[in-house]
């Protein structure tokens, strides 16, 4: 003999049928519900991931121009060094000049 019924008489194949539907349907609507938040927080990540890329390839874009900066500096420096000897250099030239007229 089987299993007695849950309710005052057992269920017909067509109430099982709906109740199984019923379930499935709900367990269907969780999944989807799941798979939504999980696609959300991809989606945040992705963003996330592009806004630190964005950033990382700001920092090294700014530690290059830095970089460039201090390389460009120095080549000023050196050129104002040798303009500024040049100009004692014509000074000096120039007094000479005025002394001999």
């Amino acid at each position: 003999m089987g299993r007695p019924p849950v309710g005052e008489r057992a269920m017909t194949d067509a109430e099982k049928q709906r109740s199984y539907r019923e379930r499935l349907e709900e367990r269907l609507k969780r999944q989807a519900i799941q798979s939504m938040d999980i696609a959300t927080q991809l989606m945040n990540a992705y963003a996330k991931i592009r806004q630190l890329e964005f950033l990382l390839n700001l920092k090294e874009t700014e530690e290059s121009d830095t970089e460039q900066l201090k390389v460009d500096f120095q080549v000023l420096k050196e050129e104002n060094r040798r303009l500024k000897k040049e100009n004692g250099e014509l000074k000096k030239r120039l007094k000479e000049y005025g002394n001999v007229t």
